[in-house]
C-alpha cells in the first residue's frame, strides 16, 4: 500500500525559502515564490491572479468564484471560464498585507 504524505511534510523551511528568493531575478520572480507561500494561493489561482483581486483597503486577495479567461487551458477545457479548485471555500485571503504594502 502506498504511503500517504501529509502536506506538512512538504512545508519549506526558512532556509529553503531564503534560497528560493535569492535566485529570483526580479520582483515578478519573487512574487511567484512568495505569494503562494505566504498567502496560500494554489498554482491555478496564482496563474489567473489579476489586479482586480487585490483589495488595497482591506489588504486581502479576493478570489472570485468564476471569471472569464482566455488562456489556452481555459479556452480549450473550461469554456473560457476559470473557477478556483474548491468553490464554496473562503474566497478572501487576509494574509496579503505583506504584498499590498
Amino acid at each position: 500500500m502506498p504511503t500517504v504524505r501529509s502536506a506538512r511534510q512538504d512545508v519549506l523551511s526558512d532556509e529553503e525559502i531564503q534560497q528560493l528568493t535569492r535566485v529570483c531575478r526580479g520582483i515578478k520572480d519573487e512574487l511567484v515564490v512568495v505569494v503562494p507561500l505566504y498567502a496560500g494561493l494554489r498554482v491555478g489561482e496564482l496563474a489567473h491572479l489579476s489586479i482586480g483581486w487585490l483589495n488595497w483597503q482591506e489588504s486581502t486577495i479576493d478570489i472570485p468564484q468564476r471569471q472569464v479567461c482566455f488562456c489556452w487551458d481555459c479556452r480549450h477545457y473550461r469554456h473560457s471560464t476559470w473557477e478556483p479548485k474548491y468553490t464554496g471555500v473562503a474566497s478572501i485571503i487576509p494574509s496579503a498585507s505583506f504584498i499590498l504594502r
